[in-house]
């Protein structure tokens, strides 16, 4: 399965996939037979009363069309699949006035048959998921193309994203999976700092790459990737003191600024250690507040403000 179609199941919120269940023998049969002598179809917006977008009277075109859809019937395919939430744009297929069949299509990667002969949704093949969207925009319905793209493009940013996290990690955390990408925390984050400090006997070095893996996320300091947690969580295995004697003694990178001012200004940071940040001194404070207001993101500079400018009361964040 391509990236875009794992962002795409993200976004439409896959939610089971019973792997008990082979049910994939016979889809594309029924499908087909089904469907064979359809006359007109209609594609409209899904919903009980859904806009019509197009409305194809062309048997041979029609038919021509149908021959270029398979269901995936081999590897993840084949698995019973709901999929908990509407099609994108629903298929209304015809025999001269009576309707025969219903499809909801979710845009690149499965259909839906209402009230038909599927016990689940169906995974439609890479190749005919991408024609049905070509197909598609082709007769003027371009919302499900669109729809492709920005979730290919999500998936491009995603990955970009999880490789910078995935280069800045110290070299004796990277046998460790991180909860995303492999275990859960806690019950890793303490072998976890004993590896660090095997790395990095000096405890102002630990703290340092812990800052800079920190401020290497994918930007937001809410909603942020669950593996990002990882390294908040081991900073807080180090005192509030020993942070800010590191970041007083220490000309910060641009990561590890973004490192301190994520892990003080944040809210895991202000439900743990609500006293602490009075600890800070102004300096740093002015220092991290100027780092964050350079972003382009209003909840991360909100948060900055909240926690470093010396014109506020001590407003805990929003999670």
């Amino acid at each position: 399965m391509k990236a875009f179609q794992i962002v795409f199941l993200t976004t439409i919120a896959l939610a089971s996939m019973g792997n008990a269940l082979l049910a994939g023998t016979g889809w594309n049969d029924s499908f087909q037979e089904t469907l064979a002598g359809t006359t007109r179809l209609r594609v409209r917006s899904t919903g009980d009363e859904g806009k019509t977008l197009a409305d194809i009277n062309d048997a041979k075109e029609i038919s021509a069309m149908l021959s270029h859809i398979r269901l995936n019937e081999e590897d993840e395919g084949k698995y019973a699949t709901t999929i908990m939430c509407c099609g994108d744009t629903t298929f209304e297929f015809y025999s001269n006035d009576k309707l025969i069949a219903t499809f909801e299509f979710f845009p690149g990667l499965a259909l839906r048959w209402l009230n038909g002969k599927w016990g689940s949704d169906v995974f439609l093949t890479g190749e005919s998921a991408t024609f049905l969207v070509e197909w598609l925009a082709e007769h003027g319905v371009s919302g499900p193309k669109e729809k492709v793209e920005q979730a290919r493009q999500e998936a491009i940013k995603y990955e970009a994203n999880r490789q910078r996290w995935l280069d800045a990690k110290p070299e004796s955390l990277r046998p460790f999976k991180e909860k995303g990408i492999g275990v859960e925390y806690p019950a890793e984050v303490k072998p976890m700092q004993t590896a660090l400090a095997k790395e990095y006997p000096d405890k102002r070095q630990q703290i340092l790459a812990l800052l800079a893996w920190f401020g290497s996320g994918a930007g937001p300091w809410s909603g942020f990737p669950a593996y990002e947690e990882y390294a908040e969580q081991m900073l807080l295995l180090y005192s509030t003191e020993d942070i800010i004697e590191v970041l007083q003694k220490t000309q910060l990178t641009e990561a590890q600024t973004e490192g301190a001012a994520r892990l003080l200004g944040g809210w895991t940071f202000s439900q743990k250690r609500p006293a602490d940040l009075a600890k800070v001194p102004e300096t740093i404070k002015q220092q991290l507040l100027a780092h964050s207001m350079k972003s382009d993101d209003k909840d991360k500079k909100g948060r900055a403000v909240h926690a470093f400018s010396p014109s506020e009361n001590s407003v805990k964040p929003a999670q």
